[in-house]
């Protein structure tokens, strides 16, 4: 069964369908393991994982997935970082000619710099 949070942008994600995601997912997963809830950050263990920030689209597919996970880790008491970004194409932050990019890096390494002191 399709997951619920996967079809919330399935027909306005440019980039990924839910059978290239299901593709995708095995050259991940090994083959016995694709269906198990396991190999989904959603049921993962995040008991002392570091520091986690994500950056999302808001119409990619993943996005529900990636909102979840960040529920569950920081649940798990790992400190969490989470933006969602409008209009913005799938992996933005390395497109050099978006203005977006810099203020998205820039927030990376704020929260780097946030959780571990290091600076630039």
């Amino acid at each position: 069964m399709r997951s619920l949070r996967l079809l919330t942008n399935e027909r306005s994600d440019p980039m990924f369908t839910y059978p290239g995601l299901g593709r995708a997912r095995g050259m991940c997963v090994a083959p016995e393991r694709v269906v198990e809830s396991s190999a989904s950050p959603l049921f993962g263990d995040f008991s002392g994982f570091p520091p986690l920030f994500s950056q999302a689209r808001s119409i990619e597919m993943l996005r529900d997935e990636l909102v979840g996970a960040a529920k569950h880790a920081h649940r798990s008491g790992t400190a969490v970082g989470l933006e969602i970004w409008e209009g913005m194409a799938h992996e933005f932050q390395a497109l050099r000619r978006l203005p977006k990019r810099h203020a998205a890096s820039e927030n990376i390494v704020r929260f780097i710099a946030k959780h571990t002191g290091c600076t630039v």
